[in-house]
């Protein structure tokens, strides 16, 4: 809001300015702290696409299987089971020659799916 008001010792228009701000009231009780960031960077990497399988150790019974994973940036060596959790990646299925991973990010769970290449291929 703005009001004109005359100064009678000068005969000059004073403008008035009034700012109305709103207050806001937060009971952290029992609450997470809104202004924390709720991804921190250990739970974001590595990404999937940072990841190659390496080996997979194979149960038909699909109780015991073991995916070996290496991150190509780092060279870090993760060995993951059904189940498992790689930053935001949960291990939902290990088969012999891939492994099922749901990625829940921000709110939405998708399934994406890394495949073992076949090295001989490679090599020709």
């Amino acid at each position: 809001k703005a009001d004109t008001k005359v100064d009678a010792r000068a005969d000059v228009k004073v403008k008035e300015v009034t700012i109305d701000r709103e207050v806001f009231a937060y009971s952290g009780a029992h609450r997470r702290d809104p202004f924390v960031s709720l991804l921190t960077t250990n739970d974001l990497r590595p990404l999937i696409s940072e990841v190659r399988i390496t080996t997979i150790a194979y149960d038909s019974e699909g109780r015991s299987s073991v995916a070996i994973l290496r991150n190509i940036e780092s060279g870090e060596q993760y060995r993951l089971q059904t189940g498992d959790n790689l930053g935001r990646m949960r291990v939902v299925r290990i088969d012999p020659k891939s492994v099922t991973f749901a990625l829940d990010e921000f709110g939405y769970s998708r399934r994406e799916m890394l495949v073992l290449s076949d090295s001989k291929e490679k090599r020709n």
